[in-house]
Order: C-alpha cells, then structure tokens, then sequence
C-alpha cells in the first residue's frame, strides 16, 4: 500500500503507491513491493521483482526490522546476541546482513567439489 522510502519520516509521512504512482509515472502493480531511489526518487528500484523475490525481500525486511525494534528495546529476543543495547550502529548493520544458516549451507554445498 505504501512506498518504501528514505525519506518517509514522522513529519513527512508515508507515500502511497498509488499517489507514488500518479507523481511518477510508476506502474501500479497490485501486489508489488515498491521501492524508491533513494537519490533518484523518481526510480522504483523494485519494478523489476517478480514472484518468489518479492516474497524473500519482503521476508528480509521483516527480520530486519526485528533486529532492529529488538536491538532499540534492548530485548533479547531469538538472537543469542548479548545485550544488543551495547551494539554499535556498524555492529546491527552487519548483524543485519549476516547470511541466514541455510544460505550458508546453501551456498557452501553448491560451491563444494
């Protein structure tokens, strides 16, 4: 329903797609992500997703944001991370992106002689 954004904020307020849409000439496609450029805000740098990826981001965001809301709260959570107020702008960044166990595995069996 809305934008993914950068420049979505609490004074500003969310975008919807469809007004995204209207502003700039961006297809409305009834169940896909959109996301804008962040510098070129005119881009949807999402139009190219379809299916299963769409299914994933959306997925990636949604752990992320756990370890985000986790990590702001102080909240232990699943993690097994210690005290994740001690953790470091850098530090939940790169926790964030850290490789899933199965895509480890995933990758680390299909690269194997």
């Amino acid at each position: 329903r809305y934008v993914v954004s950068l420049n979505s904020t609490s004074a500003r307020g969310l975008v919807e797609r469809e007004v995204k849409a209207e502003l700039d000439g961006w297809r409305n496609y009834s169940a896909a992500l959109t996301i804008e450029d962040p510098f070129e805000t005119f881009y949807d740098v999402a139009h190219v997703l379809r299916g299963g990826y769409y299914h994933r981001i959306r997925r990636e965001f949604a752990v992320a944001y756990s370890k985000v809301a986790d990590a702001a709260a102080g909240r232990q959570g699943v993690w097994n991370k210690g005290d994740l107020r001690s953790l470091t702008g850098e530090q939940i960044v790169e926790w964030i992106c850290e490789p899933i166990e199965k895509e480890r595995e995933e990758t680390t069996t299909a690269t194997a002689p």
